[in-house]
């Protein structure tokens, strides 16, 4: 079965990254020092053979894992949704067995193994982290800093929805156009009907029948039912173009508003820049501190020596060293214990920066499809417009030759009745 699928360099690069996430981690590093402390939001790394670390929270690490049993709250009830799922273990003819049974309860004999497709709807629904997806759309407002993520994600939802409305009323409006285009085409049709029956009635005026000035007043009537027709499309794709230049007014608004929640997470990210920065400043100081207390201790413990080669010479003095090394030792710990902190809130600033940068990141991306939603409806906005012109000059062109129509049917009847009063 032929189907499309296309990557890019960023697909590729994203498939090594989680390549790499993972041979990190069958090397002996922890997942959560690998990708972070929101590890366990965050769909990174591969899935393990037998299901282990699918959950990172602290000691959740074998939910979920091969060959455990899962918690109960309430008293099992096995289902057997009999909807015909099969597993076969083997390609086609290789002989390998199918798994056929549907049932979960585990007392039944042969029910170990279950055939059930359903679970996959799940795992689809967790690996959606588009806009369609109001969970983690939800989420991804939350981890970026929104105080009511449910409700900015229905914001974000229904620009989308507006932007699609904007391109529904713009594909309605070129239907309209096509369907005005076709009308007129056949008031042409019956305009040039018309004509050639005028012809024909002149031509019988010549010759004296009276019955070919009937049909051409037949003609003409039916052309003017064609003009009028025309006149009511004419006013139908000027309502389509006036309602595609409203939804591209409200797409600019929605626009406007995806802009400004850009702003605000390009604002946020930066803010985390500098608690960032703040938070490595404080680590140089606290390692220039360390290295200082670290001179400080060399010194003291030459010192010490010192003062005991002379400790013959006096105790005093040997007691004061003693005194100056237990100090540098206390000092040495004071900026152990700084350093040690200075890297924690190092960690938690790289931590922000990092979610402020994934929320800008997404930002960007609603921002850039909001504007080729605009761009589309706009066009759509122009090409409606463009139909109305047409129309109108169509229209104009019809009143023309409805004009020329009746001044020839004039003329006939003015040479008709000339006619009549010579023969009277």
């Amino acid at each position: 079965m032929a189907t499309d699928f296309t990557i890019n360099l960023a697909d590729l690069q994203h498939i090594l990254d989680q390549i790499i996430i993972a041979e990190r981690h069958a090397a002996g590093e922890n997942l959560v020092d690998i990708i972070g402390a929101d590890a366990a939001l965050l769909p990174l790394g591969l899935r393990t053979v037998d299901g282990s670390f699918n959950n990172l929270l602290p000691g959740q690490s074998r939910l979920g894992a091969a060959d455990e049993l899962f918690p109960r709250l309430l008293t099992p009830e096995y289902r057997n949704d009999m909807d015909g799922d099969v597993m076969p273990l083997g390609p086609p003819g290789s002989g390998a067995p199918t798994i056929t049974n549907t049932n979960y309860d585990p007392t039944i004999l042969g029910s170990h193994s279950v055939a059930d497709a359903d679970p996959r709807l799940i795992s689809n629904l967790v690996n959606d982290q588009t806009i369609g997806n109001m969970a983690a759309l939800s989420k991804a407002l939350s981890q970026a800093g929104s105080t009511d993520p449910f409700t900015d994600a229905m914001a974000i939802v229904t620009l989308r929805d507006a932007a699609k409305a904007a391109a529904d009323a713009a594909a309605a409006a070129q239907a309209a156009e096509n369907a005005a285009i076709a009308e007129h085409a056949a008031a042409i049709a019956a305009q040039a009907t018309a004509a050639a029956a005028l012809a024909a009635a002149q031509l019988a005026v010549t010759n004296f029948d009276p019955t070919a000035i009937n049909a051409a007043t037949l003609a003409l009537a039916a052309a003017d039912a064609a003009l009028a027709q025309e006149v009511l499309d004419l006013a139908a794709a000027t309502a389509a173009s006036d309602a595609t230049d409203a939804a591209v007014v409200l797409a600019q608004a929605e626009f406007d508003a995806a802009v400004l929640n850009l702003s605000n997470a390009q604002a946020a990210s930066a803010a985390a820049q500098l608690a960032l920065g703040a938070a490595t400043d404080a680590a140089n100081l606290a390692t220039a501190a360390l290295a200082a207390a670290d001179a400080a201790l060399a010194q003291e413990v030459l010192d010490l020596a010192a003062a005991t080669a002379a400790s013959d010479a006096t105790d005093a003095a040997v007691v004061l060293a003693q005194a100056e090394f237990d100090a540098a030792v206390l000092n040495l710990s004071n900026a152990q214990a700084a350093s040690a902190a200075a890297q924690l809130a190092l960690g938690a600033a790289t931590d922000a920066a990092n979610l402020a940068t994934a929320a800008l990141a997404a930002a960007d991306a609603a921002l850039a499809q909001e504007v080729l939603d605009l761009a589309a409806a706009t066009a759509a906005s122009d090409a409606a417009d463009a139909a109305v012109a047409l129309a109108q000059a169509e229209f104009d062109a019809a009143v023309s030759a409805q004009s020329d129509a009746a001044a020839a049917d004039a003329a006939a009847q003015a040479t008709l009745a000339a006619y009549n009063a010579a023969d009277a």
